[in-house]
């Protein structure tokens, strides 16, 4: 078992929901959602992402793939 901690992406993955959040902040839900689920991507060990894109998609009202 390994220890917990930051992804070898981390920093990158703050950076892009950095953005993300502040795309949120402009209402522009559909960009902070994919952004944070970049996020995610690169840093699978920091769940906030997945929980911060869920929120956008929340105040969107669809999921992405909805249409």
């Amino acid at each position: 078992c390994r220890a917990a901690g930051p992804g070898p992406d981390a920093s990158k993955a703050q950076s892009v929901a950095d953005e993300a959040a502040d795309r949120f902040k402009k209402n522009d839900f559909c960009t902070a959602g994919l952004l944070f689920e970049r996020a995610i991507s690169l840093d699978r060990r920091d769940i906030r992402y997945l929980r911060y894109a869920g929120r956008a998609w929340q105040e969107l009202g669809r999921w992405p793939t909805d249409g």
